[in-house]
């Protein structure tokens, strides 16, 4: 699964450490977040979504996966979320 943080920070030109600082965070937790050795927690996923200004949504952090049946289940609960904003 492509990573989308990764991702993000490449087009937007912000290094681990900034995001940490933005996350308030060590940038060493960055680098486990986005090689998978560590699970965001709903405060941190809602602060990447804030920042990244919705580019990134929180349940993709949450519960990623490249299965087709959470695959479902994260588009309609962010269907659910967008709706109720």
């Amino acid at each position: 699964m492509e990573n989308l943080v990764a991702e993000w920070q490449a087009r937007h030109d912000v290094s681990n450490t900034q995001l940490a600082k933005l996350l308030k965070c060590h940038p060493s937790l960055i680098t486990l977040l986005k090689k998978g050795r560590r699970n965001w927690t709903p405060a941190k996923a809602e602060a990447m979504e804030i920042i990244s200004g919705g580019e990134i949504h929180r349940l993709d952090l949450l519960y990623p996966s490249n299965t087709n049946y959470k695959f479902s289940i994260v588009q309609y609960l962010k269907r659910l979320l967008l709706k109720n904003h």
